[in-house]
């Protein structure tokens, strides 16, 4: 016997006039449980805006650069400007070890033996090694040497430099490393015109050579402005140059500039003084 199939009935739209019902709480729990239980990615918050990044120290704690440029102010002797960082400048960085060794190094150099002690304790404490620091310090020792030497005018003075950049730099270039602390540190003894001698010296040479020799006449242009501001400070003291009693008219020496002929600084002879 066959019955009348029913029609399908149509599925009732939803009542957009209805307004819309706040969810359920647990019921948005359970669903971020069943979520979790299948393994489901982890909702990920979004960015801050660009404006609110966070910048300066915080975002970037340390100079990534800091341990070339220490290291080239090392090879060229500029103690005055490792000496001019601190303990908390070098605590974040991760090279903070050779960081405070470099920077005990320059303290000695300067003669603080009190600071240099305390970043060498520091060095060790942040993992440097004692083979590490005792090269180092011997190294420093032959610097202070050589500066001695440099003061007696004994000719074994660049040799000394040499030897103090090969301890811890033996394949760098040592020939040019070792002639620009030589000049730095004649400068810094104030023996002004024999640092001027120096650079003259190399000046012709670079003259006199085909090569290019850009990089080094830009370092001698750099030893030619610390000579010349040395110059400057020590004729506003006025202690340097002084005639001794019975001599007059001596002058500072004229320095060579990096375009022009270099010219001896050398002390005038005996026929050269005035009557």
């Amino acid at each position: 016997m066959k019955t009348d199939a029913q029609p399908a009935q149509p599925k009732a739209k939803p009542d957009k006039s209805k307004p819309n019902m706040p969810a359920d709480p647990d019921k948005k729990h359970s669903q971020a449980t069943r979520r979790k239980a299948k393994g489901a990615a982890p909702v990920i918050k979004s960015l801050p805006p660009p404006d609110r990044l966070p910048t300066g120290p915080a975002a970037d704690p340390y100079d990534m650069t800091l341990l070339d440029v220490s290291r080239i102010q090392w090879q060229h002797g500029d103690w005055a400007a490792l000496a001019r960082l601190t303990l908390d400048t070098l605590s974040l960085h991760p090279e903070r070890a050779r960081l405070a060794l470099i920077v005990a190094a320059a303290h000695g150099q300067l003669g603080d033996l009190t600071t240099a002690r305390r970043f060498a304790g520091h060095a060790l404490a942040w993992g440097c090694s004692r083979a590490v620091v005792t090269q180092v310090l011997i190294s420093s020792a032959y610097n202070t040497l050589a500066r001695a030497a440099t003061c007696l005018q004994d000719a074994a003075a660049p040799a000394h430099f040499t030897t103090a950049l090969r301890i811890v730099e033996p394949n760098s270039d040592l020939p040019l490393l070792s002639r620009s602390r030589q000049i730095r540190e004649t400068t810094r003894l104030g023996l002004l015109p024999e640092a001027a001698d120096l650079l003259a010296i190399d000046m012709a040479q670079i003259a006199t050579a085909p090569a290019d020799h850009a990089a080094r006449l830009s370092l001698l242009d750099g030893h030619l402005t610390q000579i010349r501001d040395e110059l400057s400070r020590s004729l506003g003291r006025g202690d340097l140059f002084a005639s001794p009693p019975g001599l007059t008219g001596q002058t500072a020496p004229e320095l060579p500039s990096a375009g022009s002929t270099p010219q001896s600084t050398a002390s005038p002879g005996p026929d050269d003084r005035p009557a």
